[in-house]
């Protein structure tokens, strides 16, 4: 059957299904009650149909679906089942908006692929928020999991991306692991964990098993025990994540190699990083590292980068410390400009149509007199050679080329603190051209007039 609708009718305490559909299309459920069934809203092999608005509660699955694509599951309220949202075997579904709350489980996807969960409230279920089983290329965003098991939970999955979630409260907040397939143990690969806050759970991010994985500006912070683990993890990559007032900011536990931190900002944990004797990880990209608020080493050549390594443990070392936390800001472009600092950044606009970055910096503590700037600007966004200005004057000491990789090039200046406004222009953009030209064209005619007279 197709373009059937169910509407505001209330189904209770069947032994099967409260709603089944097979083989239906382009059908819509809404605004319905359901209590007690053994299971909720099924869909088998149903495409294009549409879930929404609709009260489930105390079944085996309150929404079901198997072999089936294209459906949207939204502004549901899920509750007491086993499951509130099951997927198997089904690809580019939507699930957004709905409430999933004290079931087993929020959701669990199993061989489900492409498909997007976002803007979900899933809260104090008894397993894991959201689970992931052999499932490749869905997008997990901007959902907030809290007071869980498991927050958000991939095994043996790959291609998925985690990003903009809230996870609070949990056991686990975000866990990406391997599993048995068919008798064969198989790592997740290739998912991205970006932007997500991370905080007030027993661990914050748990890899294991895990490779080629990207966790990136993330905040992860007061996690009771771990911000961080790896276990058997190798070539992943940890950058750009504020990793704070946890007990142990990074733990690296048994066999983990050739991963990678960089740009990550270590304050306030009890301890910031716990190594496994033999593993062999990477603490910098070859030209900048971690910002450690217990790194005590100098800066004497003046470039943002401290002149000493700091030491981790045997064999892991960051050879370029930083001297101020990283900041990392989009551009209307959609590139990044980097900024290693160690005032409070307050702000930060750029403007393409004169290729003008302002930031706005005020003094970390009110004791602070000195401040300095380590900037990566890419070629996109503003070519050089450049300019600065720090409230209308030049700063104290400037470097406006410590290095360039083709692509990126990086300033440094310094300057005598308070709240500063700092303006950074090519040399020579053309709205200054313009104003030079019309100012020495007037020069020429006042010149002119005075030999006249």
């Amino acid at each position: 059957m197709s373009n059937v609708t169910i509407i505001d009718v209330n189904i209770e305490r069947f032994a099967s299904y409260s709603v089944y559909l097979n083989s239906a299309s382009e059908c819509v459920i809404s605004r319905n009650t359901v209590m007690g069934s053994e299971g909720g809203i099924g869909l088998f092999s149903s495409n294009g149909n549409m879930i929404s608005d609709n009260e489930i509660s105390g079944c085996s699955e309150a929404v079901e679906l198997v072999s089936s694509s294209g459906n949207v599951v939204s502004g549901n309220n899920m509750s007491d089942s086993s499951s509130g949202v099951y997927l198997i075997r089904s690809t580019s579904n939507v699930v957004s908006g709905n409430r999933m709350t004290a079931n087993s489980r929020g959701m669990y996807l199993a061989s489900a692929n492409f498909s997007a969960i976002t803007g979900n409230k899933i809260t104090a279920n008894t397993n894991d928020g959201i689970s992931l089983y052999i499932s490749t290329g869905n997008s997990i965003s901007e959902n907030d999991v809290m007071n869980n098991s498991g927050g958000i939970v991939l095994a043996a999955s790959t291609n998925n991306s985690i990003a903009g979630n809230t996870v609070t409260g949990n056991i686990a907040g975000i866990r990406a692991h391997g599993a048995l397939v068919n008798s064969a143990y198989v790592g997740s690969m290739n998912n991205t964990i970006i932007g997500n806050n991370v905080v007030h759970n027993t661990n914050g991010v748990d890899v294991v098993g895990v490779f080629f994985t990207t966790i990136s500006r993330n905040y992860i912070a007061e996690n009771s025990q771990y911000g961080i683990t790896l276990d058997n993890a190798n070539n992943n990559t940890i950058s750009a994540n504020n990793i704070a007032d946890n007990n142990l900011g990074i733990y690296y536990d048994g066999l983990c190699n050739n991963n990678t931190a960089y740009h990550n900002n270590f304050f306030g944990n009890a301890k910031h990083v716990e190594v496994s004797p033999g593993d062999i990880d990477a603490w910098d990209d070859g030209v900048e590292g971690n910002y450690w608020s217990n790194y005590t080493g100098a800066d004497l050549n003046h470039d943002g980068v401290g002149d000493s390594w700091h030491e981790i443990y045997e064999n892991n070392t960051d050879r370029h410390p930083l001297m101020g936390p990283f900041h990392s800001f989009n551009t209307t472009l959609s590139k990044h400009v980097n900024v290693i600092s160690n005032s409070t950044i307050e702000s930060f606009q750029y403007f393409e149509s004169n290729s003008t970055a302002i930031m706005l910096v005020s003094n970390m503590t009110a004791s602070q007199t000195h401040g300095f700037c380590r900037i990566s600007l890419p070629y996109e966004v503003m070519s050089g050679p450049y300019n600065v200005t720090i409230d209308g004057a030049f700063p104290t000491y400037w470097n406006y080329s410590i290095y360039d990789n083709g692509t990126h090039k990086w300033i440094y200046f310094e300057y005598e603190h308070s709240t500063l406004k700092i303006i950074i222009v090519p040399e020579f953009p053309s709205f200054l051209i313009l104003q030079l030209f019309m100012i020495a064209t007037l020069l020429v005619v006042i010149v002119y007039r005075r030999k006249r007279g």
